[in-house]
């Protein structure tokens, strides 16, 4: 029986959707990001079948096939998002073989206080205040950050894929869809450290910045745990562009 998601080629995603009823796949960026192991044992346990549950690296995409083409534009639009150059990285389902649901699996910030998500401006003074006050390190504070919400974040994902794969109404998955993207951003802008008021030049900064504190090269004492964390700001970043893009805001 299979622990981890099954890494499924380009090529093979046609063939992978259409195999289960529903099926997930994550989209990563290199092989560094590792599947929510708290979404994969709830889909595990609900699907019932370990085989619908797989990975694809982003990187390895080519964008010139007509089924990419497709998800990425026609079937993203068809969930209530915008469409895209890219597939963003995340966690995919489908449904009969068809996209049914995206989340971008951006960490949970609303677990650091239960006010946080009022205001952009809360999120990102409440993450700066926890991380100087009682880590003093950017770095270190992400890391602890991204451990303390990746139970809550799978958790949250499982609840809306299951939401979504039992609704019997399309209209009010349609308004959740755009209102969990929504806030998928907000948190976005909260990981790079800088609020959606931002300008380019800021988003690019605080970018390249992060990733120069959460590089694996100077974090020697723990390079796994960087490692990840990287590929998470990175993810971020990419979702942010994808969506000024689609505003005509771009980065």
């Amino acid at each position: 029986m299979s622990t981890k998601p099954i890494q499924v080629k380009p090529a093979e995603i046609p063939v992978f959707i259409s195999l289960k009823n529903a099926c997930v796949i994550q989209a990563t960026i290199g092989s560094n990001t590792e599947f929510n192991p708290t979404l994969y044992t709830s889909l595990r346990t609900y699907l019932k079948w370990p085989f619908s549950i797989g990975s694809v690296d982003i990187e390895q995409i080519d964008y010139l096939d007509p089924f990419v083409k497709k998800l990425i534009g026609e079937q993203m639009t068809g969930i209530g998002l915008m469409a895209s150059d890219t597939l963003l990285p995340g966690y995919y389902l489908f449904k009969k073989g068809t996209l049914a649901a995206y989340h971008p699996g951006t960490f949970d910030v609303s677990r650091l206080n239960p006010d946080v998500l009022k205001t952009t401006m809360k999120i990102a003074a409440g993450i700066s205040i926890i991380t100087a006050l009682l880590l003093k390190s950017v770095a270190s504070g992400l890391e602890m950050f991204a451990k303390f919400s990746e139970g809550p974040t799978g958790m949250s994902i499982f609840e809306f894929f299951k939401e979504v794969l039992e609704a019997k109404s399309d209209v009010d998955i349609f308004k959740k869809q755009q209102t969990i993207f929504n806030s998928e951003i907000v948190k976005a802008y909260v990981l790079l450290g800088i609020l959606s008021s931002a300008t380019d030049d800021e988003v690019k900064a605080a970018f390249k910045k992060k990733i120069k504190e959460c590089h694996p090269d100077t974090n020697q004492e723990n390079k796994e745990a960087f490692t990840k964390l990287t590929v998470k700001v990175i993810e971020a970043f990419e979702l942010i562009k994808a969506e000024r893009k689609a505003t005509k805001v771009e980065v």
